[in-house]
C-alpha cells in the first residue's frame, strides 16, 4: 500500500570545505563513484583536455604512452587514461607514473593495446577541475569545482552504490512500472 519505493545509489554530500581556486571538497567513500548530480543535473567528471582527445605518439606494448605536446605539469600520477584503443575499444586505466611526456598505465578492460595516432585523454584528477560542475573523487573526498558560487546554494548528490539491484533468473520485470528518482 501507498506509493511506490524510491531506489536511489545517491547520497547528499554536505559539509564543503574552501580548497581555494573555485574547488570545494568533502568527505566521500567511494572509490567506484560514476555519477555527481548538481540540483538533479548530472556532471561530468574533470578531465584534460576539456574536449576533444590528445594523440599518442608512440607506446610500449600494454604498459605505457608518449605524446611530445603533453605537458609535464601537472603530475598526472593517480589520474586516469581513457583510450581509444583503436576503432571499436576505448579503455580506461590508471596511471601508475608520469615522466616528462611519458603515461605509465595499469588495468584497463581488454588485452588490446593503444596504437600510434590514436587519442587519449585523462580524467578523475584534482587538476583537471577548471568548468563548474566538474568533479574528482579520490576514494575518500569529492571535490568539485564551483569557481565563484557557493555549494551551499545547491542539492549536490552522488552515487553510493557499486550495485543499485542486482536481478537474477526473473523474466517480465516492467521498468515502465518503477518510479526513479535522482
Amino acid at each position: 500500500n501507498g506509493p511506490n519505493p524510491l531506489l536511489t545509489g545517491f547520497t547528499s554530500l554536505v559539509n564543503w570545505t574552501n580548497s581555494g581556486n573555485g574547488i570545494y571538497r568533502c568527505s566521500f567513500f567511494n572509490k567506484n563513484c560514476n555519477m555527481v548530480l548538481i540540483d538533479n543535473e548530472v556532471k561530468a567528471i574533470g578531465r584534460y583536455p576539456n574536449s576533444g582527445w590528445l594523440t599518442v605518439d608512440s607506446y610500449i606494448e600494454n604498459n605505457s604512452i608518449t605524446d611530445a605536446a603533453l605537458p609535464t605539469l601537472p603530475d598526472w600520477d593517480k589520474a586516469e587514461v581513457v583510450m581509444r584503443k583503436n576503432a571499436w575499444v576505448i579503455d580506461r586505466c590508471h596511471i601508475i607514473d608520469h615522466i616528462n611526456q611519458t603515461i605509465s598505465f595499469s588495468g584497463g578492460t581488454t588485452w588490446f593495446e593503444p596504437a600510434k595516432g590514436t587519442g587519449y585523454f585523462i580524467q578523475n584528477h584534482l587538476s583537471t577541475l577548471d568548468t563548474y560542475g566538474e568533479w574528482f573523487s579520490s576514494g575518500n573526498e569529492m571535490s568539485i569545482y564551483f569557481g565563484t558560487d557557493d555549494p551551499i546554494n545547491h542539492k549536490i548528490k552522488a552515487c553510493n552504490k557499486d550495485t543499485l539491484v542486482y536481478i537474477y533468473k526473473k523474466n517480465y520485470i516492467s521498468f515502465n512500472d518503477l518510479d526513479f528518482e535522482g
